[in-house]
Parts: structure tokens; C-alpha cells; sequence
């Protein structure tokens, strides 16, 4: 019984997990840019951030993240946020 209910609850978050994650577009990887320079020139007048694609979550300049997430680049905020990404809440 404890079993099934655990099943139960799993499948319950996965399928929230996926919905949720499907109501927002997929990463533009052409927004997505190695370099600060390169991301400034496309977007001189907007904050430049650092997105963590894989669980798309940007974090601001002086956050501990900035720079260093595997796979991340830098993107500007206005463009993050068309993508449906998140900025970071923990300040970290």
C-alpha cells in the first residue's frame, strides 16, 4: 500500500513538474552568447545576466553563480525574460 501511494505521489509531481515546464518556450540558443562582449553588442542598453540553461535560472552580476554554471552563458535580461526564464531568488 505504502508502495502504491508513493508511486502515486511521484507520478503526481512529475506531471506537474512537466506541465509547468511546458507553459514556457523552449531556450532560444541563438539569444545565448560565450562571451560578455558578444552579449552587450546585441544588447548595449539592457542588464546583461548569466542563464543556467538546464534549469533556466539567470543570476545577476555579483551573484555567486554569475559565470560559473556548466553549459551557462550570458543573455540579455529582456531576452531572458521573453524565454520565460527565471531570474535567481536566493541571491546566491
Amino acid at each position: 500500500m505504502r508502495k502504491t501511494v508513493a508511486f502515486l505521489i511521484l507520478a503526481v509531481a512529475m506531471l506537474f513538474a512537466a506541465t509547468v515546464r511546458a507553459d514556457r518556450p523552449p531556450t532560444d540558443k541563438t539569444l545565448l552568447f560565450p562571451t560578455a562582449t558578444a552579449a552587450k553588442n546585441h544588447c548595449p542598453n539592457d542588464t546583461l545576466v548569466w542563464l543556467n540553461p538546464k534549469n533556466r535560472v539567470y543570476y545577476f552580476n555579483g551573484q555567486q553563480k554569475f559565470g560559473k554554471t556548466k553549459g551557462g552563458a550570458f543573455v540579455c535580461k529582456q531576452d531572458a525574460d521573453k524565454m520565460g526564464e527565471k531570474a535567481n531568488r536566493s541571491g546566491h
